[in-house]
């Protein structure tokens, strides 16, 4: 067992309590996104392609979190199908993400209504990209 007497530092139960603040932190935030993920899934048909769908999920579960004030941690990181697509494909998304990250809450919204609803078989990663550029060039308003 540890103790100050073994040569830890006096302050190491506080260590441990920030430790474990820090997991409960990354876990809640875990917790979140699936529960916010898991209502979207269940609430939202699936159309257009399977990537281009989780995608959208992925992102709408962002901005779900972001708008209920609630820590977004990991803008970075994509549907599950996304490891499986060609490097010019991920290079698209990548793109994407980063283009939509740094939109407001309402243009964000506005980007997620216009895709799901242009969201077809026929839809492009270049399209969706875009569309996005239009939002943030307006203002958020078109």
């Amino acid at each position: 067992m540890c103790s100050p007497a073994r040569g830890y530092p006096r302050l190491w139960p506080m260590t441990i309590l920030s430790i474990t603040r820090i997991f409960f932190s990354i876990g809640t935030y875990h917790m979140e996104r699936d529960y916010y993920e898991k209502m979207l899934r269940l609430s939202v048909p699936p159309k257009g392609s399977r990537i281009m769908y989780n995608e959208w999920i992925s992102l709408a579960t962002r901005w779900l979190m972001q708008k209920q004030g609630l820590s977004v941690i990991d803008w970075s990181s994509k549907s599950e199908w996304f490891e499986s697509q060609p490097s010019s494909v991920k290079k698209q998304i990548e793109a994407i993400y980063q283009a939509f990250q740094p939109l407001d809450v309402d243009q964000k919204q506005q980007c997620l209504r216009t895709w799901y609803a242009n969201m077809d078989d026929g839809w492009t990663w270049d399209r969706i990209l875009e569309m996005m550029q239009e939002v943030n060039g307006v203002g958020g308003r078109h």
